[in-house]
């Protein structure tokens, strides 16, 4: 007896991927993406924050140095 499909499931080495399978790992995958870009924005604004708040600044030349 042959198991009637939807249009997205395949057939793989390990069994019948299901289309609800296969959409609920793209989710997984899309809060991934979503996780690791909100952490690099963080890491950007401490880095901002940190940069304006200690009051470095980045000279060229001679006005960098006093003596």
């Amino acid at each position: 007896m042959r198991m009637l499909m939807n249009t997205l499931d395949f057939s793989s080495i390990m069994g019948i991927v299901k289309e609800s399978d296969l959409l609920g790992s793209l989710w997984l995958l899309l809060q991934g993406m979503v996780g690791i870009f909100l952490v690099m924005l963080v890491i950007l604004l401490v880095v901002v924050v940190l940069g304006r708040t200690t009051g470095a600044h980045r000279g060229n030349g001679e006005n960098s140095r006093k003596e």
